[in-house]
């Protein structure tokens, strides 16, 4: 059943002519009963908020205006659920990129000759920054992981969602 908002109609009779296309009297009585069937809200339109959606019901011998009602809603959200997943991938390459680079930057400090000159006489900092050095280069390999399983998944979740539509 397509969707519409409700944009402050102030009668039942209103509504259905925005809804639908060249309503003889007897078609906006019957599409109001269809209207207030669907959406028992619309019982009392002063209750209702300006934006609220209302289901459009099918009516065979009406023809909805297109411009009001949302045609194949579901198509709609899966497109815009698909199109974030893929944005949501996109926008998570930079920053693996940006994780990654910081933890390169990390391990050439801890391997600089400075550092080590520096720490030359504290045997305990020495070893310290070796395990730090293995330990970044463990969590490199692990952020490569984590995005290749992200992207990964972000592609069957896009493709699992261009298969719904």
């Amino acid at each position: 059943m397509p969707i519409a908002t409700f944009r402050g109609e102030n009668s039942l009779g209103e509504l259905a002519d925005k809804l639908f296309a060249r309503l003889t009297p007897r078609q906006r009585d019957k599409a109001e009963t269809a209207l207030l069937k669907a959406n028992p809200q619309l019982a009392d339109l002063s209750a209702v908020s300006h934006g609220t959606v209302i289901q459009v019901p099918d009516l065979p011998e009406l023809r909805p205006k297109a411009r009001r009602t949302l045609e194949n809603s579901d198509a709609r959200i899966l497109d815009t659920v698909s199109q974030a997943v893929t944005d949501y991938a996109r926008q998570a390459g930079p920053r693996f990129a940006q994780a990654a680079e910081a933890l390169k930057v990390q391990d050439g400090v801890l391997s600089s000759g400075e550092l080590k000159k520096a720490l030359g006489r504290i045997p305990a900092l020495q070893a310290l920054a070796g395990q730090l050095v293995k330990q970044g280069q463990t969590d490199l390999e692990a952020l490569k992981a984590q995005e290749q399983a992200l992207q990964s998944a972000m592609k069957r979740m896009a493709e699992d969602l261009k298969g719904m539509v």
